[in-house]
């Protein structure tokens, strides 16, 4: 059973776009208590810190840009990535990368139809409610 993950990443960031260099799912199995708050705590193996610094010692001679805090906005917000209900390993990371390849799709909508993520998904939920009223509208014509 999964109760967190970390997702530290780094990003190639141009002009229209963001895009993953690394990433890495780490996960919380080390279950320890807190001295002083007095509750279940738990950690993972490789510290985010020791993970983004061997990312800058790959990465460092490449002139790239790193936008973390932007791609996580919209893996988070755009995808729902926090509502999973999954509780196990391999659907955690279903979940995961399911969220990501939903962001890289975001990213190829937004350049090509000029908007930004908040608006492109604004449209899809009106498209899709206006979809849902006229079945609803046929079901009771039918009925």
């Amino acid at each position: 059973m999964i109760k967190g993950f970390n997702i530290p990443n780094a990003l190639h960031h141009t002009q229209e776009v963001s895009i993953p260099l690394a990433f890495e799912v780490f996960k919380k199995f080390i279950v320890f208590c807190d001295v002083e708050t007095r509750q279940i705590k738990r950690s993972s193996e490789v510290t985010k810190n020791a993970f983004l610094q061997w990312i800058f010692t790959h990465y460092v001679n490449n002139p790239l840009e790193f936008r973390i805090g932007k791609f996580y906005k919209s893996l988070k917000s755009s995808t729902e990535l926090a509502k999973s209900p999954t509780r196990r390993v391999r659907t955690e990371q279903n979940h995961l990368f399911m969220s990501m390849h939903a962001v890289f799709k975001l990213e190829r909508l937004k350049i090509t139809h000029k908007f930004n993520h908040f608006s492109l998904r604004y449209g899809l939920y009106i498209k899709t409610i206006i979809s849902v009223y006229n079945a609803l509208l046929t079901l009771r014509a039918a009925a």
